[in-house]
Formats: structure tokens, sequence, C-alpha cells
């Protein structure tokens, strides 16, 4: 299989995962650094091939596993708050905190 570089983007310190929306307009990162905890998730808009502003979550740091289940519904957790968080997308609205700890 052949891959190719569409576009590299800047992300926000250390990225740590992405996620594809299912129709694959949007990809969130994560961005997860050990030296400040991440509290931002950087968001590429495919058929424009450039970011979209960040997204600042500043009350939930650490954020990680993320995993769309609709084109406007991100799941995420967070190690600081050991919640999943459910996030309106691209704006990154916090629709619902679900506590797992």
């Amino acid at each position: 299989m052949r891959r190719t570089v569409l576009a590299t983007v800047v992300t926000g310190v250390g990225p740590y995962e992405v996620a594809v929306s299912p129709g694959g307009g949007w990809a969130v990162m994560s961005n997860y650094s050990t030296e400040q905890f991440g509290h931002t998730l950087s968001v590429l808009q495919r058929y424009h091939l450039q970011p979209a502003p960040a997204i600042v979550m500043n009350s939930f740091q650490s954020l990680r596993n993320l995993w769309f289940i609709s084109d406007s519904l991100l799941l995420a957790t967070t190690k600081d708050r050991q919640a999943l968080l459910v996030a309106i997308m691209p704006f990154g609205k916090i629709r619902r905190v679900i506590a797992t700890g």
C-alpha cells in the first residue's frame, strides 16, 4: 500500500493521539505533554487541510482515548479528573461529563 502525506500541520505541545470523524471531515489530536499537562485539542478540517482553532479544556487535563461516536460527538477521557467527556465538535463544547473513578 502506498501512503501519501497530504499536509503537515502544527499542533499543540505533545501531540499524543488522533481521532478521525466517521465521515472523515474532522481530525482531532490530543495535546498531552509530560512537562505541562495538556488541556487542548488540535482540530484539523480535512477538506481545507488547515487547522481550525484549538479547543481549550481548562478544567480538564491529560485528554486521551479520543473516539468519535458520530461526525459531531467526540468522547475523551481525562486522567486528572477520572472522567469521560462527551464533546460537541468542532467547537468542543462539553455536552456531558461522566465520572469513571
